[in-house]
């Protein structure tokens, strides 16, 4: 390996960042973490060692262009313009390719998870396997934008935005239509991020009672570290239905 890439166990990374720059081929991240991660629940989008990316042989390139997003290394990791699947779970998927086996096609995924606003790790699982090698197409539930961490992330970094969270019950996540704004929502942990000074953020539900569809919209608010400020809202009528159509069809609320 070229020394331009530097010495020790930065090389790799180094080599993969300096791959992305110039190929959107998102297979590059199909690989299956070792031992070495096994106490480690995230961990960066890039492999630490070519051996993780031995059992890779046979995860291809998408045949649609559409599928493979556009990368951009930055200090924040690494950037794509594409969005995150959810898949029953719920977990959050970035696809990343197709496994061929024979006659065989399934699509390949790794799991990841949010860790602030539009800021997501790798878990340290392995690949994904989908039984079609058509990429899902769920409700775009994710900014255009995305930032995937390339270095392990720290605790204290984890602990910033998991601690000052708003979160609701498992009862009240599963019923969630939409959330404003969606850069803030966690999906798979049924929460929202603290992240001053943005707006109120809002929750659309809807469940069954009585065999009748209930509707009703959560606002919430950070008063400051710790603590939060929420209203309930019905919005199955009149002022509330109105109240409703407007947050959700301006994606904001500025105050309760």
């Amino acid at each position: 390996m070229p020394l331009i890439y530097g010495e020790g166990w930065k090389t790799f990374r180094r080599l993969q960042e300096e791959i992305v720059k110039h190929n959107n081929d998102a297979t590059i991240f199909a690989w299956n973490p070792d031992g070495s991660l096994q106490n480690h629940k995230l961990c960066s989008i890039f492999a630490p060692s070519p051996k993780m990316l031995s059992g890779s042989s046979r995860i291809i390139f998408w045949n649609q262009a559409v599928y493979n997003p556009e990368f951009l290394v930055t200090n924040k990791g690494l950037r794509l313009e594409d969005y995150i699947s959810i898949i029953p779970g719920p977990h959050y998927v970035q696809f990343v390719g197709v496994f061929t086996m024979a006659d065989k096609r399934m699509a390949v995924g790794i799991r990841i998870s949010k860790v602030g606003p539009n800021v997501y790790f790798r878990q340290s699982r392995p690949l994904e396997l989908m039984p079609n090698e058509q990429r899902p197409r769920l409700p775009r539930t994710t900014s255009d934008i995305l930032h995937l961490g390339t270095h392990h992330p720290s605790r204290a970094n984890l602990r910033y935005h998991v601690s000052r969270a708003f979160s609701v019950s498992t009862d009240v996540g599963d019923c969630v239509r939409s959330v404003v704004p969606e850069a803030l929502w966690d999906h798979a942990e049924d929460c929202f991020f603290f992240e001053p000074p943005q707006p109120v953020r809002a929750l659309h539900c809807a469940r069954i009672l009585n065999g009748e569809e209930v509707s009703f919209v959560i606002l919430c608010q950070p008063v400051d570290l710790s603590r939060w400020k929420y209203f309930i809202l019905d919005s199955s009528q009149g002022l509330g239905e109105a109240m409703r159509a407007r947050i959700f069809q301006r994606r904001s609320c500025s105050r309760l």
